[in-house]
């Protein structure tokens, strides 16, 4: 039967905007009758059609039709009789229900995100700018101008940074801010070599605030010509429809407006009413935008008999939809604008073909193929083909195996080419059949199995056929490349059926791992190593995380017999799959370890990530214990094997101890969990291998590594949130039984002290730069946990290594600059040492630092006097209190002047010091007293308020006077009491509101006299309650305890009724006493409070180093503050001395001669107070008369 054709037209309205929505008024539109007068030609029918877009206005599309193409006139050429019959009415169309039809508006998308700087801005904009999947090209994105810096390929991410007088930037001045305006522009180009575009252009404002102070009309067109009826006949009648559907293909779309970003659903059909059934095909569709469809622009998203280009030269999904039936063909079209036109009408002309459904055949003139990949497709099932394609390889292969002699691989070397690459389309055509088919998967969902179940049979054979062959040592060059093609096919196909099935998955990877080995001498040299180390690596991570995704889904559906439930069943068949991938992994990096240099990074990368799933991590998913420990068994156990392989391969060494490394926050504690196993596996390694963890990078030209020492301290050290809450590990094993759980740091420590017990003496050096600096780093943990493997190593070596340690540590003491945590860290490890160094060492450091020499004194400070032995004890008291009497002595004969203070706080130090010893002499405590009680004679409150030098004497005399209250004079204790009093302690230093409550709670060891009650207890309870209402939380905590110390032991039970005066801070210390927790913290906002003080703590580290390590007379780059304090003159410091002199025996005084005292003061009392009023009266006179 010939063929039929039509020409049919649609007319779309394309409108977009991503700020607003535009509606343009819809035009309606009426079917328009072609010429009437039958010989003139057939004119193509075209129906106005509308979208409207959130996205850049598209552009229209038309063919050029050539006259061949279209359906022509016919003539009766003879004597023409008349016809007695009727020519057949038209069925009448049904017509269509209203549907509830709602057009969707397009939502702003969320691509743009703003970071305001203090100098700049940084602009992150997603690829996706409009939210509709299309990724714009970085070049066509400006801020301002200026183009992209940086682009986050992974995270399609482009990055804008400026200054903020730059990039075409405005500055705006309000009343309260400054207002920086910058603009992001984007402007679309056409799509490669057509006029069309899928975006429209826009503009973003952006703003950094700181403070100062058409309408569419899709009805389809009919042809409304009549055939002369003298030659036409009733199977004859065929009418052509183009249509744009609903999204479910049901009825004919109600809107003809589609915004950029949405699809069109065409559908193109012919009824066939009394003819034989028919097929139609669409030859060709071209856009305009006019209704000529000669008319510039054009574009043509159909050509070459049915090929639909547009996702081949855009990009984009458009395709055919698989046919259901013959006489309709339905296909997808993402809508678009032309560049330069502005209406957003688009017209679709498309010229329609029908054949005999029956006798078509899919050749290059009727077919409906679309663009996927990088092939075609067609819609016309072609998977019926394609069994009978794989069945016909089948058999080819099995004709092959049922030879009995052995095959030659130069007998078949096309066979294995041909039917991987037939495979692997195959396979990509099934992993992608839920995309291609949309929904209409169910349609051809037995196809698809069918086609899947052939290519795996197909595999599988030709899998046999292979391993059937042997090459040997002389192969020629040709089998050997061929061999190895087939291996990366068959990898390749891999990365394909990953998903699809796993026993297909397994077997593939099983052969190509088999072939690997099998001609390793022959195509070792020649695989590509990386790519099998890296899909075999996310095969494994990939398979550990379904398994803990169904674990988790076992334990939220909260089944009580796990082990019988499917989904148990489900989690064994993933187990099992990520315990063979594991142990395929270690199999392969035995065999091809000096191949994998490359690799390295990503074996380094996957024990970390697999680590993070399991406890003790605190970003490991909450499942059950016992499938978890399953999962670890299965997967860890043949990743500690991989391990013991890799050690004495370098590139491993250098990518696990690389200086430049930066570990996640989830990934801190499995990188130091590594290397703590690597120390445990040393001792058993060759010496090249301990060489090459211990020793780090010794020249330049090698690539920076630390050692292994020094990497396991830095790791510790990032494990901030680990060692907060606290994690916990397993013991060590001590007379066969499991210590229990320790907290990371014992568990660190244990490894590094057994590594250490174990470690050559050559190995030592590296060992002891890495623990000092440790040390001398910020966070305090980790030189704590520096210090304790310092200990291990003093007590493991010889008397002499541990006293060369002393020195060394009291040198670095001495060149510290000043008070810092460098000093601090020292000085802990200091006192740890001496305790462990013999009677004789201790008196040898004695002499070489005597305390006499006040050079030294920095070092005694710092020094438990218990440590020493009696003789070195003895020594070293007399010494510090000789030289705290000459001191004195020289700073009283200097008349008190404030330059001799840090002299005096250097030598108080040394006596607090002395304080720490047990049983100190008699005659050495009433030399402290003296001391103290001269000082506080002269301590006035009001300079210890402005000068820092007097608070570091105040907190040294407060600690001092802690340890001999019992033995201070109640004058003395009036003074220090008066003291403390008149300062504003919330302004005081920290460490000086520390002394001052290790002051207050040993008061509560003395009875204070009925004389000195008056001016001493209710300045403790004032300074009590001052103290508890502190603003931080950390003081706080200090005042209760110390409070709670006082009210325990003290006698004056009024000052703790004097001293809870509010119902607040009655309620504070009874909460504190009954340990009452107030606030009941969830274990999520716990650790998520801790996450932030983490990268708080992080921060302070790093800026304490920062300052550090800066030279200590670096120029101010900034002004000096205007504000300093007011230094005393010497005659101010004197005038000071006196009066404060004469208050203090006033007040003493008067305590004194008070009504309630008896007997009653002598007559010449009042005669000598008389005459010293006199004189203060004189004085008061002469000071008003001074100029």
């Amino acid at each position: 039967m010939g063929l039929r054709q039509c020409v049919l037209g649609l007319l779309v309205l394309v409108v977009s905007d991503h700020v607003y929505c535009a509606k343009p008024k819809a035009r309606g539109f009426q079917p328009r009758m072609l010429g009437s007068q039958l010989r003139e030609p057939w004119k193509a029918v075209q129906s106005p059609y509308g979208v409207q877009s959130p996205r850049p206005q598209l552009a229209p599309l038309a063919p050029n039709l050539a006259a061949s193409s279209i359906q022509s006139k016919e003539e009766l050429l003879g004597p023409v009789r008349e016809l007695t019959w009727k020519f057949p009415e038209v069925p009448a169309e049904p017509e269509q229900p209203d549907i509830n039809f709602e057009l969707q508006q397009p939502r702003p998308s969320d691509s743009v995100a703003v970071q305001c700087w203090e100098n700049g801005v940084h602009v992150e904009v997603k690829q996706d700018f409009f939210g509709t999947g299309q990724l714009v090209e970085p070049s066509l994105l400006t801020l301002g101008g200026c183009g992209v810096v940086d682009v986050d390929a992974a995270a399609r991410v482009l990055v804008f940074q400026s200054a903020l007088q730059e990039c075409g930037s405005e500055l705006v001045a309000t009343e309260e801010e400054l207002v920086y305006i910058f603009t992001l522009d984007y402007r679309p180009a056409a799509l490669q070599s057509t006029p069309i575009v899928r975006s429209s252009g826009a503009t973003i404002g952006l703003e950094c605030h700181y403070p100062r102070r058409q309408n569419v009309s899709s009805n389809d067109l009919e042809p409304a010509w009549i055939p002369y009826v003298s030659t036409k006949v009733a199977e004859d009648i065929l009418v052509f429809s183009l249509k744009i559907m609903t999204d479910e293909w049901t009825f004919e779309r109600p809107s003809n407006v589609f915004f950029l970003g949405d699809v069109l659903n065409i559908q193109a059909s012919v009824k066939q009413y009394n003819h034989v059934p028919l097929r139609v095909f669409v030859d060709n569709c071209v856009a305009t935008a006019g209704t000529d469809v000669s008319s510039a622009p054009m574009y043509y998203f159909i050509e070459n008999h049915g090929c639909l280009t547009d996702a081949k030269y855009t990009g984009s999904m458009s395709s055919f939809l698989p046919r259901v039936q013959d006489d309709k063909l339905q296909f997808q079209l993402e809508a678009f604008r032309f560049q330069q036109e502005n209406s957003g009408a688009i017209y679709i002309t498309c010229l329609l073909k029908a054949t005999a459904a029956s006798s078509s055949q899919i050749d290059e003139d009727h077919k409906s193929c679309s663009f996927r990949g990088n092939g075609w497709v067609s819609s016309d099932g072609s998977d019926p083909m394609m069994v009978q394609t794989l069945e016909s390889l089948s058999g080819c292969v099995r004709h092959v195996c049922s030879f009995e002699e052995s095959v030659s691989f130069d007998a078949i070397r096309s066979l294995p080419s041909c039917i991987l690459r037939v495979l692997k389309d195959t396979f990509q055509h099934c992993k992608d059949s839920e995309v291609m088919y949309s929904g209409r998967l169910s349609l051809v969902g037995d196809l698809l199995q069918g086609l899947f179940k052939e290519a795996y049979s197909l595999q599988k054979g030709l899998m046999e056929l292979l391993d059937k062959i042997n090459l040997e040592d002389t192969a020629s060059e040709e089998e050997v490349s061929d061999i190895v093609t087939v291996i990366h096919s068959l990898l390749d196909i891999c990365s394909v059926i990953s998903r699809l099935d796993i026993a297909l998955h397994a077997n593939t990877w099983k052969f190509i791992i088999k072939q690997s080995v099998k001609y390793q001498s022959l195509v070792e040299d020649r695989l590509h190593h990386t790519d099998i180390a890296f899909l075999l690596c996310e095969d494994l991570y990939t398979s550990v995380q379904n398994c803990l995704e169904l674990a988790q889904q076992i334990q939220q559906a909260g089944l009580q017999e796990v082990v019988h439930c499917p989904e148990y069943k489900l989690f064994q068949k993933a187990t099992k799959m990520c315990r063979f991938f594991a142990n395929t992994l270690v199999h392969y990096t035995k065999e091809f370890k000096p191949f994998l240099a490359k690799s390295c990074c990503r074996f380094h990368q996957l024990f970390l990530q697999i680590h993070s799933k399991f406890p003790p991590s605190v970003f490991a998913q909450s499942v059950p214990s016992a499938l978890s420990e399953e999962l670890r068994v299965a997967v860890l156990v043949p990743m500690d094997a991989m391990l013991t392989q890799l050690l004495s391969f370098q590139p491993f060494a250098e990518s696990v101890l690389d200086p430049e490394h930066k570990c996640n926050t989830e990934l801190c504690l499995p990188q130091c969990l590594l290397l703590v196993n690597v120390l445990g596996k040393l001792s058993s390694q060759p010496e090249e291998a301990l060489q090459l963890w211990s020793d780090g990078s010794q020249f330049s030209e090698e690539t920076p590594r630390w050692s292994v020492f020094e990497a396991v301290l830095q790791s510790f050290r990032q494990c901030m949130l680990e060692r907060a809450v606290p994690v916990l590990l397993p013991g060590v094993m001590l007379r066969g039984q499991a210590q229990g759980r320790v907290s990371l740091h014992q568990h660190v420590c244990v490894h590094l002290c057994a590594c250490v017990a174990v470690l050559p003496a050559q190995h030592f050096p590296p060992l002891e730069r890495s623990l000092l600096a440790a040390v001398l780093q910020a966070d305090t943990q980790t030189a704590v946990l520096a210090t304790d493997v310092w200990c291990f190593l003093a007590r493991y070596g010889t008397a002499e290594l541990c006293f060369h340690h002393v020195l060394l540590i009291a040198h670095l003491i001495k060149s510290c600059p000043g008070e810092g945590y460098q000093l601090f860290h020292l000085a802990l490890l200091l006192r740890r040492l001496l305790f462990l160094m013999t009677p004789k060492h201790q008196v040898e450091f004695v002499e070489r630092f005597p305390p006499a020499q006040e050079e030294n004194l920095c070092v005694w400070c710092h020094i438990l006097l218990r440590c020493l032995s009696v003789e070195a004890r003895m020594q070293v008291e007399e010494e510090v209190l000789a030289g705290a009497s000459v001191v004195l002595q020289e700073w009283q004969n200097s008349g008190y002047g404030m330059g001799h203070i840090p002299r005096l706080n250097r030598i108080l130090g040394c006596v607090l010091m002395l304080m720490g010893g047990s049983n100190l002499q008699a005659e050495f405590v009433v030399s402290s007293v003296k001391i103290i009680s001269q000082l506080w004679s002269r301590i006035s409150s009001y300079q210890v308020q402005v000068h820092p030098p007097l608070q570091c004497t105040v907190k040294l005399l407060l600690s001092i006077s802690a340890f001999l209250i019992k033995s201070v004079e109640p004058h003395v204790i009036v003074q220090a009491v008066s003291c403390l009093s008149g300062l504003t302690l919330q302004k005081c230093p920290d460490d000086l509101l520390l002394a001052a409550l290790e002051f207050l709670a040993s008061m509560g060891k003395v009875f204070i006299s009925a004389d000195n009650q008056c001016q001493v207890l209710p300045r403790i309870s004032g300074l009590f309650n001052g103290l508890l209402t502190h603003p931080s939380w950390l003081i706080l905590h200090h005042v209760l305890e110390a409070f709670g110390l006082f009210a325990e032991i003290t006698n004056h039970e009024e000052v703790i009724s004097t001293t809870l005066t509010s119902e607040e801070i009655k309620t504070k210390v009874l909460n504190f006493l009954s340990k009452t927790v107030s606030y009941q913290e969830s274990e999520e906002a716990r650790l998520e409070r801790l996450k932030e003080w983490r990268r708080i703590i992080e921060k302070h580290c790093e800026q304490m180093e920062s300052e550090n390590s800066s030279p200590v007379d670096t120029p101010l780059t900034e002004e000096p503050c205007p504000k300093r304090a007011r230094q005393e003159t010497k005659v101010e410091e004197e005038y000071e001395r006196y009066l404060q002199t004469a208050e203090s025996a006033l007040k003493a005084l008067q305590a004194i001669v008070g009504p309630d005292h008896s007997p009653s003061p002598p007559q010449w009392v009042s005669t000598r107070l008389q005459v010293l009023q006199t004189l203060i009266t004189q004085i008061n006179t002469t000071t008003v008369e001074q100029p």
